[in-house]
């Protein structure tokens, strides 16, 4: 789970290219608090690396499991498309 400049939490499906963000309620309780369903990243990915970058996109990198153990991506959670498709995703080999 990452904590977003805005306050909201992004989190991951386990395994899966799944992504979710968890919005506080109005009196910032996360217990009480709303998921949606983000735009999927490109690779699938277990135990992985991933930080908040300065300008709030959300960098993920490598897996112990998955296809993506030689891939990074960032992923811009702000413009997150309200569909299946990758745009907002940016995907890089690592060599």
């Amino acid at each position: 789970m990452l904590l977003l400049s805005d306050g909201t939490v992004m989190a991951a499906n386990g395994d899966g290219t799944a992504w979710y963000r968890l919005t506080p309620d109005v009196h910032g309780s996360y217990v009480n608090g709303t998921w949606t369903t983000l735009a999927p990243m490109h690779d699938t990915r277990l135990y992985f690396s991933s930080d908040v970058l300065k300008d709030g996109r959300v960098f993920v990198a490598g897996a112990e499991y998955g296809t993506g153990s030689a891939t990074a991506e960032v992923y811009d959670p702000l413009s997150n498309p309200p569909s299946a498709a990758l745009p907002g995703t940016e995907t890089a080999r690592i060599t």
